[in-house]
């Protein structure tokens, strides 16, 4: 088949290629979304956020302000910045879970673990704390760190939790085999 202008299959392949391009875009933004979402988690962990947490919401890209989300983007392989699961204690497969609720015009945010085997029994590493802005959530293998400030390192053995505020500072959430410690690891 000949076309009289030959423009015509370019414009529709582009347009085409657009289409599909934005489709897998759209796609993985929804992929990305439903694992920031409470069904993502185990049964008896979505249990115990509906009866112990009712007022509290996992943090999702949405929530975060626009520049803190565009720097989320960049950055981040996890897809979600309230949502992280590892074996945080060694143990089997735990997931935290980072809260936030507001009160009026105050935001508080909390950041809780919960263990698979025994998801009625969580770990507090940030208890309820009223913020400026939405701190992220990701986790951190395991490896040698060193605080701000000082010179002392620490190995963790296991996956560690980092709470960032973007472009502000990073705490570091780690098992030292018998509770949760922390290091601020960037102001």
């Amino acid at each position: 088949m000949t076309y009289p202008n030959r423009s015509i299959p370019r414009q529709f392949f582009r347009i085409a290629s657009t289409m599909a391009l934005v489709l897998c875009m759209c796609e993985s933004m929804h992929a990305s979304l439903k694992r920031c979402d409470i069904p993502s988690l185990p049964s008896k962990v979505r249990s115990v956020l509906a009866s112990s947490y009712q007022t509290w919401t996992p943090v999702t890209l949405d929530q975060l302000s626009s520049s803190d989300q565009e720097i989320w983007k960049e950055r981040s392989i996890e897809n979600c910045p309230g949502i992280v699961s590892g074996r945080f204690t060694g143990g089997t497969q735990e997931f935290v879970v980072s809260l936030i609720r507001r009160d009026g015009d105050k935001l508080y945010q909390q950041v809780v673990l919960f263990q698979a085997s025994n998801p009625s029994r969580p770990f507090i590493l940030l208890a309820p704390t009223e913020v400026a802005t939405i701190s992220v959530i990701s986790k951190v293998p395991p490896g040698e760190y060193k605080p701000a400030e000082g010179e002392k390192r620490i190995t963790v053995r296991f996956d560690s939790v980092a709470l960032t505020a973007l472009e502000k500072g990073t705490i570091q959430y780690y098992w030292n085999g018998r509770r949760f410690l922390s290091i601020i690891t960037s102001e």
